[in-house]
């Protein structure tokens, strides 16, 4: 399932009928089976597009629309996987992974039998009996994304999703979702601040500017798959590093004094 945005603009309401525009006119698309990432500075939108995308939320102006229906009209296949562990603290691994199914026809053996292969997946065998309280943060990431993958939906939504996580347990994480994607081939929309993760995971980057956010660039990243960790030292993602940095202007952000 792709999606296709066309001069999306979207504000919040502030007290005293005042309001804050996060997105302007925004235009893009997303290919069925692409992984694409956003990046761009706190605050320009990133996430919101997320929800608009979800429908969570409604374009102040503009639309979006998944595989040629207006998202207005139509309730999008999505799994979203936030920066937040979203696992429930009173459900095992097992019933967190087949909570994701709970809108299939399935018997209750045949959604523990597809839980368990995307447990697998995320390689977490063995921890189906766990609560999320006997599990570390990368552990729990995975327990979500085994969530999302397996109500086949066919699009996800990332928002950070590795963000609070250690240095080291991020780079696992990310060598986990290249094979996942590899296998899988969902259209997947990807929200980091992390450039080199951005050019590692997806086929191509949207550069966001401050709010009100805009796309400032489409680059594609030109490097084949399947991909590793190593190829961030790739010369020609290394020349895109620095010219998405330069795009971000980041060293005009304000700063705490």
């Amino acid at each position: 399932m792709g999606i296709s945005c066309k001069g999306v603009s979207y504000s919040y309401p502030l007290p005293k009928g005042q309001t804050l525009t996060s997105l302007q006119n925004v235009s893009f698309t997303v290919e069925t089976g692409q992984f694409v990432s956003l990046v761009g500075p706190s605050g320009c939108g990133k996430s919101t597009l997320l929800k608009l995308f979800a429908k969570l939320l409604r374009p102040t102006s503009g639309t979006v629309h998944f595989t040629d229906v207006e998202a207005d009209s139509y309730r999008p296949e999505v799994g979203m996987v936030f920066q937040q562990h979203g696992v429930f603290p009173w459900l095992n691994v097992l019933d967190n992974v087949v909570f994701g199914l709970q809108r299939h026809p399935l018997s209750r053996a045949e959604k523990n039998e597809l839980a368990r292969a995307y447990i697998d997946r995320v390689h977490l065998t063995g921890f189906e009996t766990a609560y999320p309280h006997q599990l570390s943060g990368g552990m729990q990431q995975r327990v979500n994304i085994a969530r999302a993958l397996v109500s086949q939906a066919p699009t996800l939504l990332m928002d950070e999703p590795f963000g609070s996580l250690d240095a080291q347990t991020r780079l696992v994480m990310q060598e986990e979702l290249l094979t996942i994607w590899e296998s899988e081939r969902k259209t997947v929309v990807y929200v980091t601040h992390d450039i080199d993760e951005s050019l590692l995971l997806a086929d191509r980057v949207l550069v966001m500017s401050s709010r009100p956010g805009v796309i400032k660039a489409d680059i594609t990243v030109p490097i084949p798959r399947p991909r590793h960790l190593n190829d961030i030292e790739n010369s020609t993602l290394r020349e895109l590093r620095w010219h998405i940095w330069n795009l971000l202007e980041l060293k005009n952000e304000p700063r705490l004094t």
